[in-house]
Order: structure tokens, then C-alpha cells, then sequence
């Protein structure tokens, strides 16, 4: 597995697109130095418990930690949880789970925002990840009000725009 960047804050574009690249270039869903056949995928955001203490990433010269929904207001007390949002391929055989997204989590956020993030998944996805590996047939979460919302406006509406509901 590659390292993932974590996200400092709210999850950007280049904090997706470089997961999605490491993800591609060290050949995760590869099997035996073969790149797996097109095949339709699965998102799916859920939260997890983490361990409530900040961490330095030498590598961005970033304290991560912290929940993204507070970085902007500089109310910075440790992330009990951590949002997590994953890959999975429709194979019988090779449907593990890839980890593409993870950020800290004070579940304060309000559907626009969450929307805008996974639009930016979907969006980074589409660019990097299908021309190499297949369409993404389905967004799923765990039923958490906050997630269906979001999911609701994004995908199953033509009236919600995601820019007015932050």
C-alpha cells in the first residue's frame, strides 16, 4: 500500500488526486505485474475512531489531527474520529477496500460541505483513476443523516447545487 496523504484540513483536489496517483502508479490493484481488468467501483465514506492526539508529517511540514471543519476557525482540539473514503472494485476476487481519503472528523459538518468534498472525489476519480481501471457505479455510507443529505443533493437531485449549500 501506498503512503496516503492525510488531509491538513478540508479535503482539497490535490490531497485527492495525489492518493488517487499513488494508488495508480505503485500498482495497489495490480496482480502479479497485471493491471486488472475494467470493471465498475465503489465509493464509500464512513467514519472511524482514531486516537486523539495531533502528529507531525515531515513530509508536508503539516500537524495532522486536527478536524477539518474546525482548521479554518483555528479551533484546533484533537479529532476523536477521522472520515474515511475508499475504493472497491465489483469482482468476486479482488474487491478489498482501498483507502483513498482520510480526514479528521468533528462530525459538525453540514451537507453542502460534505457534498462539495465528495463531488471532488467523484470529480478527481473520473480524471484519474477510470481511464485506467473502470466507471464508479455506486457512492455508498453508512446512513449517517449528515452523509444522506449529502449524497441525496449530489446525486439525486438536478435542483441542489452544491456551491449554495454551504
Amino acid at each position: 500500500m501506498p503512503r496516503l496523504q492525510a488531509c491538513i484540513g478540508f479535503p482539497t483536489q490535490s490531497e485527492i488526486a495525489n492518493n488517487l496517483s499513488k494508488i495508480h502508479t505503485t500498482q495497489t490493484l495490480w496482480q502479479d505485474g497485471n493491471p486488472p481488468p475494467h470493471r465498475g467501483y465503489s465509493l464509500m465514506v464512513d467514519e472511524i475512531a482514531v486516537d486523539p492526539w495531533a502528529c507531525y508529517d515531515g513530509s508536508r511540514d503539516v500537524i495532522l489531527g486536527f478536524p477539518h471543519e474546525d482548521t479554518a476557525s483555528y479551533n484546533l482540539t484533537n479529532a476523536k474520529e477521522a472520515t474515511v473514503a475508499a475504493i472497491s472494485a465489483y469482482d468476486r476476487i479482488h474487491y478489498t477496500a482501498i483507502p483513498i481519503l482520510i480526514s479528521g472528523t468533528s462530525k459538525k459538518e453540514t451537507e453542502g460541505a460534505q457534498a462539495i468534498w465528495i463531488e471532488l472525489l467523484i470529480d478527481q476519480y473520473y480524471n484519474i483513476f477510470e481511464p485506467n481501471y473502470g466507471p464508479l457505479d455506486s457512492v455508498a455510507s453508512d446512513g449517517d443523516a449528515t452523509h444522506r443529505r449529502a449524497l441525496f443533493c449530489l446525486l439525486m437531485s438536478t435542483c441542489c447545487q452544491t456551491t449554495t449549500l454551504v
